[in-house]
């Protein structure tokens, strides 16, 4: 009898002690991940902003680092501070786990809230166009350009150099993930694939009823839009095909080219 009372008390000491080491253990083979509250940024020189990490795993330590020193700067707590206009990656680091965010700083003076993407797109049904001198593409067809209105009475003349100042290195071929890292989350709508058409404004003949140059950008196909703009002094919009890839990149400094004067609904 005491050789089993002695064997019991020898096995309930064994528990005892592999109940510590099994609860390290657990905690140990935790999976450790971090992930970042934000994956792009795009932010002002004249502003900062602080990332936010979510750790899971033995440490809560995280250590930030930057690609680019002459751009973005990164303190211990995952403050962002721009330095010059361009493009970084800021890299969170914790439990040899790494998360990752792309930051685009850009000029004071093209500030984002001018592209809050107030501005909505009106459905274009087809019908009767509003025009006599349109042409259509082959079904199903695509045509990549780049456009920007220019006033014909001479006002709201938009010089190219202008425009691709304002494009923040956005050029044809970009993804739709570029245009939103350059420019943040925009008005977006797709088009029906079977009804409605989108027609590109080439020129506008200002105090007269129709517009010149009117071309299609695609027929029988759906195409992502993001509009951009501030309702008052200039706007843009990029057009992608199936794939996200950037086809074309309409910009006016004439607002009402998109939203007043010569309504969607007339094209």
């Amino acid at each position: 009898m005491k050789k089993k009372l002695s064997l019991l008390l020898a096995i309930m000491l064994c528990i005892t002690m592999l109940l510590p080491f099994s609860a390290v253990t657990a905690n140990a083979a935790q999976k450790a991940t971090i992930k970042l509250n934000k994956s792009a940024l795009s932010i002002s020189l004249a502003k900062t902003y602080t990332l936010k990490a979510t750790v899971t795993g033995k440490s809560q330590t995280v250590t930030w680092t930057t690609s680019n020193k002459n751009v973005v700067k990164v303190t211990k707590k995952g403050v962002v501070k721009p330095v010059n206009v361009g493009r970084a990656v800021i890299t969170a680091t914790a439990n040899g786990k790494k998360a990752t965010c792309v930051v685009t700083v850009y000029s004071a003076d093209v500030r984002l809230n001018d592209f809050r993407g107030e501005s909505s797109i009106n459905k274009i049904t087809m019908g009767t166009p509003y025009i006599d001198n349109y042409s259509y593409l082959a079904a199903g067809s695509y045509t990549a350009y780049f456009d920007y209105y220019q006033h014909q009475a001479g006002q709201y003349n938009v010089a190219k150099a202008e425009v691709i100042k304002t494009l923040r290195g956005i050029t044809l071929g970009a993804t739709k993930k570029d245009v939103i890292v350059a420019y943040g989350n925009g008005t977006e709508e797709k088009f029906d694939k079977t009804t409605d058409k989108i027609y590109m404004i080439q020129s506008q003949s200002f105090g007269k009823e129709y517009f010149n140059g009117t071309k299609t950008l695609k027929n029988a196909k759906s195409v992502l839009v993001y509009t951009y703009g501030n309702n008052t002094s200039y706007a843009m919009r990029f057009y992608f095909d199936k794939n996200d890839k950037l086809i074309s990149i309409v910009y006016t400094k004439n607002y009402s080219s998109f939203n007043g004067y010569g309504n969607w609904n007339h094209y």
